[in-house]
């Protein structure tokens, strides 16, 4: 049953129609036994089980054979780089929970011209307590694996590094994905073969072994949240995204970003641009992006206040934003034919973005997720209610492009009457406070 259950996982197996397989599955359990099961499993995979080192190709934790090292590692006694110790639940304690461990640390890669895909490859993760993490920090491989081999002989055995020394070096991490994912594939088939035949040592290890607490594992905190997000999403009907998926350029093909998550067709199929969900924006071009059309978020915030107010737009529950409410005091007398337009502010907050982009090559990540989650003028009112001035507007000061800020642009005469009288002036004040004219 174990073995059935984890090559369910592995090949996805009900990730499609689920209910349509769910049936037949139970149809099939009830006449076959688990036996059928299996045969069900090995007929949709064209009678071959086998793992090959080309399944661990996947990157991040989206990956669906991610679970499957982590099961390697517990039921097969890898063993702590730091303390040559096995992990498992007896030695775990103070800053020994379990960490995912990058082997060749992430910044090294990224120094070499490795891609972020390269960088969060499944066969460059192992697990070590958060002890051993923490102290290996930044090191090049070729120089903590070599010590570690010294003091722990077969620790590194144990979390099938390769052991050629030449693998360890920047220039040959791709040879060394390659040799890892095959020593992974072996451990997988050899522990899958164990629990097919029957083999009681097997299914008694992993069940003793997988039983852990949950605080034993350490949480990514912005793998949650995504996943949370994309939870919530799918429940009010909105696509399914692709998780870890790289954004190419469909001009030269380059990769533009390996997004958390993007949904290259609009968060609902046909209906409105598609959309990227980056979290790390340093390692993606954000400006080209843009250009093709993409909504981009670098926080899972931003975006759902986004899908929140399309959401509260399309059933009526938000202005209509063609015209500008009335401002909370009375600065506004105007009669209500003469009253700015709140998407003509929208549209000159977005130009604003652009020019600091092309004309003082500040690209404002931040404030174009603001203008995403909340549109253009509730943006300029939580901006000029801050009691410091923003990032931006320092960024934008120190390149002397002060008429940029969102400050100067609420001062233009034509969107003056969208704003309090306490606005104007604290927008007046700050751009007084640093030379500019208003």
């Amino acid at each position: 049953m174990l073995y059935w259950y984890i090559h369910t996982a592995l090949w996805g197996r009900f990730t499609g129609s689920t209910e349509t397989v769910l049936a037949q599955d139970y149809e099939t359990l009830e006449g076959s036994g688990i036996n059928g099961l299996i045969t069900a499993v090995e007929r949709s995979r064209g009678g071959n089980l086998a793992v090959d080192g080309q399944d661990f190709e996947g990157f991040g934790r989206g990956s669906r054979f991610y679970p499957l090292l982590y099961l390697l590692t517990r039921v097969r006694g890898a063993r702590d780089f730091g303390t040559g110790l096995e992990l498992k639940r007896g030695m775990l304690g103070h800053l020994a929970s379990l960490q995912v461990h990058h082997i060749f640390p992430k910044a090294y890669l990224y120094e070499a011209g490795y891609s972020r895909g390269q960088v969060n490859a499944v066969a460059n993760f192992c697990f070590l307590t958060q002890e051993t993490n923490l102290a290996i920090g930044k090191r090049a491989p070729e120089a903590y694996l070599a010590e570690v081999e010294a003091r722990h002989p077969g620790a590194l055995t144990s979390q099938w590094i390769p052991p050629d020394p030449n693998l360890w070096k920047p220039e040959h991490y791709l040879d060394f994905l390659r040799a890892r994912r095959q020593l992974l594939a072996d451990a997988a088939n050899a522990f899958l073969a164990e629990l097919r035949s029957g083999a009681a040592a097997a299914s008694a290890i992993l069940l003793e072994r997988l039983d852990v607490s949950s605080e034993e594992v350490e949480v990514d905190e912005r793998w949650v949240e995504v996943q949370r997000l994309v939870e919530e999403l799918t429940a009010l009907g909105y696509e399914q995204p692709a998780l870890d998926a790289e954004v190419a350029d469909p001009v030269d093909g380059r990769v533009l970003a390996v997004a958390e998550a993007a949904w290259p067709e609009g968060l609902q199929v046909g209906q409105g641009n598609p959309v990227v969900l980056e979290l790390d924006p340093a390692e993606a071009d954000l400006p080209r992006l843009e250009e093709l059309g993409y909504e981009v978020f670098t926080n899972v915030q931003s975006l759902r206040g986004y899908v929140q107010r399309r959401s509260e737009l399309a059933a009526g529950l938000l202005p209509d934003e063609g015209t500008a409410p009335v401002p909370p005091h009375d600065s506004v007398s105007e009669p209500e034919r003469s009253r700015p337009r709140a998407d003509d502010f929208e549209s000159a907050m977005r130009a604003i973005y652009h020019r600091a982009k092309d004309e003082a090559g500040y690209t404002a990540t931040y404030f174009l997720g603001m203008l995403s989650q909340h549109g253009g003028l509730e943006t300029a009112h939580k901006l000029l209610a801050g009691t410091h001035i923003s990032d931006g507007f320092t960024k934008l000061w120190e390149r002397q492009r002060l008429d940029l800020t969102v400050e100067a642009l609420v001062l233009k005469p034509e969107f003056q009457g969208l704003f309090t009288d306490q606005e104007l002036e604290t927008a007046r004040h700050r751009l007084e406070q640093f030379g500019y004219k208003t």
